[in-house]
């Protein structure tokens, strides 16, 4: 039985390659997951051991375990999944999901070779160590990294290795992608951003992210009615002093923009944060009060939705400060977002927000960067050659543009899939 995929030339560097560590550092929908995941199941196919860590078991699930299913499934490929185990047996070998939240917790497994996916996630290269650890299923194991670069962090400085392969692929590289899809980025992106995120880019993150003229300034409000006045919320729960501030910003909506016109930072206590959402929201009226889902905010919201009529509206994060933060630049370059002239935490939001991401101090920034991005998601084939040859059974042919793989029917039960080519909705 033949199997076939089709995949980029860069992939198919990442998928030949012999190196001890090879890391594919690339843009937004480059084919990170895709290919990380194909290079496990041929592994997997070849009696192989893989394990295949995320940093997060949402991310695990959603995005490692789902590019998996959909390569499998396209290509009629027989597995079997053991959702309490969480693996995946593909042919004579397992394919190991786990998460890395507690590096320490993949102590005591064994496999050939070990994938991390988008590591940037991982703040230190602790998790290389452990992995690196596990590699006693085969003598010559090897540990695939994917990623989206976040300045010269360790993923970076391990790529400058001379026993790592860097592969380097950006986003407008990726043929699979329709044709306007760079190009909206680039329309929504600033240029830091769109340089890290779709160039694939190593940006200095040495600097502050946002810079003290983007924010326009205003003594009054435009005339007229608001379209909306929303409140955003980054919570903490204790009080002491080298505790985290919860964080209210309140913002008025008009035609030419976004106007803050108060922010409240404080060090208070849960009953007191309660009393807190219930005084602001007297003063200024919200329509709508934004509320990160995390642990600190998943009681809050649970009882003021119960105890109150407030428009409480639960915020999940999917990314890091970072990202974040790169993401709402956009709509504060342009001069959409203005800031009361002389309000009296004035001094406090620009000190915060211009040495962000270089201070401990960053809950403004994280309200104000929930509420811009909230805004934000609110507005908003190419042909491939195909190279066929006889191979030996259990071996994985890899072309330019395709990978080809025998494997002999008894690996299945006898059924033989159909060969079927993967889409861009898989990359």
């Amino acid at each position: 039985m033949q199997i076939e995929f089709e995949v980029l030339p860069k992939q198919t560097a990442f998928l030949q390659s012999t190196s001890k560590i090879t890391i594919y550092r690339g843009g937004i929908r480059s084919g990170k997951t895709f290919v990380l995941c194909v290079n496990a199941i041929l592994r997997a196919m070849q009696g192989r051991r893989q394990c295949i860590v995320s940093f997060s078991y949402p991310m695990l699930r959603d995005v490692v375990l789902d590019t998996c299913l959909k390569i499998l499934d396209k290509n009629e490929i027989p597995f079997q999944f053991h959702k309490q185990e969480m693996t995946l047996t593909v042919g004579r070998e397992k394919i190991l999901l786990r998460s890395g939240d507690d590096p320490d917790s993949l102590r005591g497994t064994e496999f050939s070779d070990c994938s991390v996916d988008e590591a940037r996630n991982f703040t230190t290269d602790y998790i290389i160590d452990i992995l690196m650890g596990r590699l006693s299923g085969s003598p010559d194991g090897q540990i695939f990294i994917a990623t989206t670069p976040h300045g010269k962090d360790w993923v970076y400085k391990l790529g400058e290795k001379p026993e790592t392969l860097l592969i380097t692929q950006k986003t407008g590289e990726n043929t699979f992608l329709h044709g306007n899809f760079v190009a909206d980025l680039k329309a929504r992106y600033s240029g830091e951003y769109f340089r890290q995120e779709v160039e694939a880019d190593i940006v200095d993150t040495d600097t502050g992210i946002f810079r003290i003229g983007w924010w326009k300034m205003f003594d009054t409000l435009p005339p007229g009615v608001p379209i909306r006045t929303v409140q955003s919320w980054d919570t903490a729960f204790k009080a002491g002093t080298e505790n985290d501030e919860s964080v209210c910003t309140t913002w008025a909506q008009f035609k030419d923009g976004f106007y803050l016109v108060d922010v409240l930072a404080e060090r208070m206590e849960y009953p007191a944060l309660k009393a807190a959402m219930r005084l602001q929201a007297s003063i200024h009226s919200p329509d709508v009060i934004l509320v990160e889902d995390k642990a600190s905010g998943q009681s809050l919201i649970q009882e003021m939705r119960t105890e109150s009529s407030l428009p409480i509206l639960p915020i999940k994060v999917d990314s890091d400060k970072i990202t974040r933060a790169h993401a709402s630049t956009p709509m504060i370059e342009a001069g959409h977002v203005h800031v009361k002239a002389g309000a009296r935490w004035l001094r406090k939001f620009t000190d915060q927000m211009t040495a962000f991401p270089h201070d401990k101090h960053d809950d403004i920034v994280d309200s104000v960067t929930q509420f811009i991005n909230w805004v934000r998601r609110q507005g908003s084939r190419a042909p491939t050659v195909s190279t066929r040859s006889s191979v030996a059974e259990g071996q994985a042919t890899i072309t330019e543009n395709r990978v080809s793989i025998e494997i002999p029917r008894h690996h299945f039960g006898g059924r033989r899939p159909s060969i079927k080519s993967l889409t861009r909705g898989y990359l």
